[in-house]
């Protein structure tokens, strides 16, 4: 699945689903990278340290 501009984690992203994102499905440096990519800035991140 490709998502507006080139956002692409198949494991994350389901538009038709609600809750549409699941960041489970991920590690962390893959949400990263694509909340870096986001065209519009709507995706955003905090890292919690333990």
């Amino acid at each position: 699945m490709i998502l507006k501009r080139g956002l692409f984690l198949p494991t994350v992203y389901h538009p038709k689903d609600r809750p549409w994102i699941t960041v489970q499905h991920a590690i962390t440096a893959e949400l990263i990278d694509q909340i870096q990519r986001c065209p519009s800035g709507a995706l955003q991140y905090e890292l919690k340290m333990p």
